[in-house]
């Protein structure tokens, strides 16, 4: 039997009428007022920086289907 881990497709969503900088595992991503960017992430623990410099750890289980990051 085996287990294979797939990585997921987020979307790192700016819902805002402003610019924003933000961090997702210490890369940086600049995202206009109502941009998005998607990201594909592996299984396991990340970091979400946002626009105060503030971390917060979050999970992808490896049964993920993605979602939507709003920083």
């Amino acid at each position: 039997m085996s287990c294979s881990f797939q990585k997921a497709a987020f979307i790192l969503d700016n819902p805002t009428d402003t610019a924003i900088k933000t961090k997702v595992d210490g890369k940086e991503y600049n995202l206009g007022a109502g941009e998005y960017e998607k990201l594909v992430l592996k299984p396991g623990k990340h970091t979400l920086t946002d626009t105060d410099g503030k971390e917060f750890s979050f999970i992808v289980y490896a049964d993920s289907n993605g979602g939507v990051i709003n920083p």
